[in-house]
């Protein structure tokens, strides 16, 4: 029986053994000289907004969060490698910049590899739409709190903490549900949102708690981009 024949690296010339293993003709050491078979860039911008602190992914405002930075530096990854594991840490550069370290393990060929990786998450300022239009005193509706007796301090303190606080519960699924300002009158107060749909809960809300008919109308604002006329809406909710 012949022997089998001794394997060569073409580019180097070292020969093929059991610590050096050989890819597709070449030593293991050559052959990743030209194919990385694992990369990634070395920065990766991201839009972040500098009122809010939301950062854009894929065309979408989130909030930030490890999770969500991990899943664009995985997004940023090319890998040829067969059922990969990855392990990432994340670090702040001087509130600037996170680096982001990377270790994949996987396979190629048969051969068990591991690469260890490093870029870094560069923010860009960008205002958000939902900050953008707060910025230019964008508001959808009016929604009017009228008090039909007079009404301790406490009581109105209590109504308007109410109101905030519900706006601030809507934020994580609607940008828009802001207070853009609110004006305080004898007999109630006067909120200015952002959402027409955060408007409208939090007035059904006031309307089953306070067991009053709530009135709605509304007012013609201009023109959408669409060439659709566009509505701000008021609704008036006795309590």
């Amino acid at each position: 029986m012949s022997e089998a024949l001794t394997q060569f690296c073409p580019k180097c010339g070292r020969e093929e053994s059991t610590e050096l293993k050989f890819i597709k003709g070449f030593c293991i050491d050559c052959f990743l000289e030209d194919d990385k078979l694992a990369s990634i860039p070395k920065e990766t911008s991201i839009p972040f907004c500098p009122r809010c602190l939301n950062i854009r992914v894929k065309g979408k405002w989130l909030q930030q969060s490890k999770k969500v930075l991990e899943s664009i530096v995985l997004s940023n990854i090319q890998s040829k490698l067969v059922n990969p594991v990855y392990s990432i840490q994340l670090e702040e550069i001087k509130g600037e910049k996170v680096k982001a370290f990377i270790s994949i393990k996987g396979s190629f060929e048969g051969i068990d590899l591991i690469f260890n990786l490093e870029t870094f998450l560069v923010p860009v300022k960008v205002l958000c739409d939902a900050c953008m239009r707060q910025s230019s005193d964008y508001w959808e509706a009016l929604l009017q709190l009228r008090f039909q007796e007079k009404t301790p301090e406490q009581a109105l303190s209590n109504r308007f903490k109410q109101v905030t606080s519900l706006l601030e519960s809507f934020k994580a699924k609607d940008k828009l549900s802001f207070l853009l300002k609110a004006d305080t009158l004898k007999n109630g107060f006067d909120f200015y949102i952002g959402s027409n749909k955060a408007a409208r809960k939090i007035a059904r809300l006031l309307e089953k708690e306070s067991k009053q008919k709530i009135t709605i109308s509304f007012k013609l604002h201009g023109i959408d981009e669409h060439g659709k006329p566009k509505r701000r809406l008021t609704y008036a909710v006795r309590l």
